[in-house]
């Protein structure tokens, strides 16, 4: 997951229920949230990533942050899906998510969008 720092909170959390959730359909993951100012290179994150060896890689890239009262309370998140084998994204999707109340409930909300998209579009049983 590649993220801004002001969203860091959120993302954590939405990463591990989709973890979760995931499992629960029947998906082994695991997950990684690229930190902007860390050193590693690129080449550091794929040895991570072939380490596990994917059938799939996930990447959501954070599009867009809004802000009320200077605080985050949503934003866009774009989601790929890209075949290890071939290295072609074979899925991409873009979801919005908003903090009315509290955090827990935009994440709540989004892992139900993502997991709903990815259910219609037969990438994971229902």
């Amino acid at each position: 997951m590649n993220n801004a720092k002001e969203t860091n909170e959120f993302c954590s959390f939405l990463l591990a229920k989709l973890k979760r959730k995931l499992l629960e359909k029947g998906v082994q993951s695991d997950s990684y949230r690229r930190n902007p100012l860390s050193l590693e290179t690129e080449k550091d994150i794929d040895s991570k990533i072939n380490s596990y060896a994917p059938e799939a890689l996930m990447v959501i890239q954070q599009k867009i942050i809004h802000y009320t009262n200077g605080r985050v309370d949503g934003g866009t998140i774009e989601i790929s899906l890209i075949d290890s084998e071939t290295k072609k994204t074979v899925w991409k999707s873009e979801f919005e998510f908003y903090a009315m109340f509290r955090m827990t409930d935009a994440v709540d909300k989004s892992i139900k969008k993502i997991v709903n998209k990815l259910i219609e579009d037969k990438l994971i049983k229902a």
